[in-house]
C-alpha cells in the first residue's frame, strides 16, 4: 500500500466554518481529481453528540477511493481523521506549484456502480462526493454512468429525491454541466419506521476532446492516450447569472391519506374542512397534476372526509397564495392565460401529489420557475404529531403537546412557505444581485465553479462577483475555503 507523503499533503481542519460532512466530501472529491493528497483532522469536531465519520460519509469516501484508485486511511465509522491520496501522487512541493491546478488523466471506470447503505442515510450526500469524479472520468467511455443507490431518499438535513430531480439537476444543466437524470425506484424514509429506498442516477460525462493529429508516441514515452487533452469542466461564473422573474410555482406534497379528523370517519363528510371544493378545483385545473392515488371522480372525493394529504395541499396553496400577493409585482413575470384570470401573481400548480403510508412520512416542496431558466426550491420533512424540517438544515422541532393534526399541518406548511417567500423576496445589497439559485443549491455549485477555473491556472479567471454575499450560507463559505486550500483557486 502506498503511504502519503507528508510534504505533499494539504491538511484541513474539519472544524472550519460549517465543519460538517460537506467539507469531507468536497475535499476527497478534489483530491481524487487532482492527485493532491489531503489529510482532514477533527472531522465534525464541532458537532454535538457523535463526531467523526458517519456511515453515509464512509460509503462515499470508500467508493470514490475504489473508483479513482486512491487510498483512504482512517476510513472508519467514528474516525476523526482521514488521509485521502492517489496512488499516483504529485511530486514533492506540489502544494506550492502551478501543477497543483492540473487534473489527473482520467482512469477508465465501470459503466455501473451499486451502493447499498445499511441505514436510511441520504443517498444524495453519497452522490455529492462521487459526482465530480464520475463526470470527469466517465469521459473516457463516452456513455452515461449508471449509479444505483439504496438508502434514504427523503432524509432530514439532506437534499430529497424531489429537490434533486426538480431543482438541482435542472440547475446544473442550466449552468452548463452535462445531463443528469434521476430515477426513483422506491422512496426511503429516515423518519418513523425506517424504510430503505432506491434511486438510479444516469450521469452523462464531460466531453473528451479529440486527440491532436499525428501523435503516436511522445518523446518521454507517453502514449497518445496519455497525451490526449483531458475533459474540461465548463466555466461557471455565478456573477454573470441572474435568477430572473418568477413565472410559475410548482408544489409537491407527500402525505398519508389518513383522515385529518379520525373521529369523523364514520360520519361521512368532514364538516370542519375549510375549503371542501379546493381539491376538486385543483384536480380540474392543474395541467401539471400527477396523482398516482386518486382515480375516483373529484365530485366523489369532495364528498368524503378530508385526508391529511388533501388538507396539507389545500393549506399550502392557500398560505402560499396569500403570501405571494403581498410581494412586489416586479418579482413576477406572468402572462394571463385565455382560460381565466387568477388572483395569484403567477400560476400555482401541483407537480406531484403522492400518498405515503405513515404519519411521520410527510413532505412539502415548493419550486419557483424563473424567466432565466433557473429553479428555486424550499422543502420541509415532518411528521403530523412531531414536525421536523428537512432541507432547511434547521434544528428539529417537535409538535406542541395536545396540538391537533390540523394545527400541526397548518403550522408546518406556514413555516415552509415563509422560508420560500424569504428566498424569493429578500432584497440584494446595492450594486449586487441575489444568486441565481436558492441558498441550499448555492453551496453545491462551488466545486464546479472552482473546477471550471483549473485550466486557467493561478492568477487567471478572477471573475468579478456581483452576487450578494449575504445570501451565501456557511456551507457555501466552507466549500469555497476547501477549494482554495486544495485547488489554490482565488475568488
Amino acid at each position: 500500500m502506498v503511504s502519503p507523503d507528508p510534504s505533499n499533503t494539504i491538511c484541513l481542519d474539519g472544524r472550519t466554518l460549517e465543519g460538517g460532512g460537506q467539507l469531507v466530501r468536497n475535499a476527497v472529491a478534489l483530491s481524487a481529481l487532482t492527485g493532491q493528497a489531503v489529510a482532514i483532522h477533527h472531522i465534525r469536531g464541532n458537532r454535538e453528540g457523535k463526531r467523526g465519520l458517519k456511515k453515509s460519509h464512509l460509503a462515499g469516501v470508500s467508493l470514490l477511493a475504489e473508483v479513482s484508485e486512491s487510498e483512504a486511511k482512517g476510513a472508519e465509522v467514528g474516525s476523526s481523521s482521514l488521509h485521502f491520496f492517489s496512488q499516483n501522487q504529485l511530486p514533492n512541493g506540489a502544494p506550492d506549484s502551478p501543477q497543483r491546478h492540473r487534473l489527473l488523466s482520467p482512469k477508465p471506470i465501470q459503466p455501473e456502480y451499486n451502493i447499498h447503505l445499511p441505514t436510511a442515510g441520504s443517498v444524495f450526500l453519497v452522490f455529492q462526493a462521487l459526482y465530480p469524479y464520475l463526470l470527469y472520468a466517465g469521459a473516457s467511455q463516452a456513455r452515461p454512468i449508471r449509479l444505483n443507490l439504496t438508502g434514504g431518499t427523503n432524509v432530514s438535513h439532506s437534499p430529497s429525491y424531489d429537490y434533486v430531480s426538480q431543482v438541482l439537476a435542472p440547475n446544473f444543466g442550466r449552468l452548463g454541466l452535462p445531463r443528469l437524470e434521476v430515477q426513483l425506484r422506491k422512496r426511503g424514509w429516515a423518519t418513523g419506521p425506517v424504510d430503505l429506498g432506491t434511486v438510479t442516477l444516469l450521469v452523462d460525462p464531460l466531453d473528451l476532446p479529440a486527440s491532436p493529429a499525428g501523435i503516436d508516441e511522445m518523446a518521454d514515452g507517453e502514449t497518445a492516450a496519455e497525451a490526449r487533452p483531458g475533459p474540461r469542466f465548463p466555466s461557471v461564473d455565478m456573477g454573470e447569472h441572474q435568477r430572473g422573474a418568477i413565472t410559475k410555482i410548482a408544489i409537491t406534497v407527500l402525505a398519508p391519506d389518513k383522515l385529518v379528523r379520525p373521529e369523523e370517519g364514520a360520519n361521512g363528510r368532514n364538516k370542519g374542512s375549510r375549503r371542501p371544493d379546493a381539491w376538486e378545483e385543483d384536480q380540474r385545473s392543474s395541467h401539471l397534476k400527477r396523482d398516482t392515488t386518486h382515480d375516483a371522480d373529484a365530485d366523489a372525493d369532495a364528498a368524503q372526509p378530508e385526508t391529511v394529504r388533501q388538507f396539507l395541499q389545500n393549506e399550502t396553496i392557500a398560505i402560499l397564495s396569500e403570501r405571494l400577493n403581498r410581494l412586489p409585482a416586479s418579482l413576477f413575470d406572468h402572462k394571463p392565460s385565455a382560460q381565466g384570470v387568477s388572483n395569484d401573481p403567477v400560476p400555482i400548480a401541483i407537480h406531484t401529489s403522492e400518498q405515503t403510508h405513515h404519519l411521520s412520512h410527510v413532505y412539502i416542496l415548493l419550486v419557483a420557475h424563473t424567466s432565466n431558466g433557473f429553479k428555486l426550491g424550499r422543502d420541509a420533512l415532518f411528521g403530523v404529531r412531531a414536525g421536523r424540517t428537512a432541507h432547511s438544515r434547521a434544528k428539529k422541532s417537535k409538535g406542541k403537546p395536545g396540538e391537533s393534526r390540523e394545527t400541526n399541518l397548518r403550522r408546518q406548511a406556514r413555516r415552509c412557505v415563509d422560508g420560500f417567500i424569504e428566498e424569493l423576496s429578500s432584497p440584494a445589497a446595492p450594486g449586487s444581485h441575489k444568486p441565481c439559485v436558492d441558498v441550499y443549491m448555492r453551496d453545491q455549485v462551488v466545486v464546479f465553479e472552482a473546477l471550471g477555473r483549473v485550466d486557467q491556472g493561478p492568477g487567471k479567471g478572477d471573475f468579478i462577483t456581483r452576487e450578494d454575499e449575504k445570501d451565501w450560507s456557511l456551507h457555501t463559505r466552507t466549500a469555497r475555503w476547501v477549494c482554495e486550500e486544495v485547488l489554490g483557486v482565488r475568488w
